[in-house]
């Protein structure tokens, strides 16, 4: 449970976890084998854009009530047969099929763990996954050249929470990640903040946004919103 906030624990990075049931059954038999006996299928790194330092990129881009994400992606929103890589991203996340765990953490926690999401911006997705997992965990992938979805939340986390200090991220399923961030002692509920659907301003400013984006396969997390034209347009979330 949270005790709030405290002296010197003024920031907050939110850790997002997409829950297995929901997402497309894998046709790979790991992944099949994970998915089935995992709660949690997806995870990204979310740091709140009134938290972030004024010179963050995307202090001031896209909309007010966003966060800013770092994760994964499987394939390339444009091109499905390129392989993914780490993005950073204005994202909404108006589906229920999240839960959250925020974080307080100190001013000096916040700066390493957001440095080092920012340094991995670019790098390729991690096929192995969870047969890495089974078979092959890595004693650390702090200094990964590539990532999969996990490890790379894990090793966020490790940068700013105490807890996570002693958890390898190339070892760390998805489940026992969700169960070392809610050790940590300064924890709250978080509802991230949506569109307002009845406000056709804000929505309409969505719409451009999304116009052109194109569909993301391969990881059963995806969105739909119309475009200007009136055209679904599929993206990741």
């Amino acid at each position: 449970m949270s005790f709030g906030k405290i002296p010197g624990h003024e920031k907050t990075i939110v850790f997002a976890f997409y829950d297995s049931k929901n997402a497309t059954k894998s046709g790979n038999p790991v992944n099949r084998i994970m998915q089935y006996h995992q709660r949690y299928w997806h995870s990204e790194t979310l740091f709140i854009k009134s938290d972030l330092p004024d010179d963050h990129p995307k202090k001031a881009t896209g909309h007010s009530l966003q966060v800013v994400a770092y994760g994964v992606m499987t394939r390339n929103a444009k091109n499905p047969e390129i392989v993914g890589t780490v993005f950073e991203m204005d994202r909404f996340f108006d589906s229920q099929k999240y839960r959250f765990i925020a974080c307080y953490v100190t001013p000096e926690n916040y700066e390493k763990a957001l440095t080092f999401a920012r340094l991995q911006i670019g790098k390729p997705y991690d096929p192995s996954g969870h047969s890495m997992l089974l078979w092959n965990p890595r004693p650390s992938t702090v200094d990964s050249k590539s990532w999969y979805c996990t490890n790379l939340t894990a090793a966020i986390a490790v940068q700013a929470l105490p807890v996570m200090r002693e958890v390898h991220p190339g070892a760390c399923s998805t489940d026992r990640l969700w169960e070392k961030i809610s050790m940590h002692p300064h924890t709250y509920n978080f509802t991230p903040p949506s569109y307002a659907r009845d406000d056709e301003k804000t929505k309409e400013d969505l719409r451009r946004k999304l116009k052109g984006m194109a569909s993301t396969s391969g990881t059963g997390i995806t969105r739909c919103d119309t475009n200007d034209s009136g055209k679904t347009i599929y993206h990741y979330s």
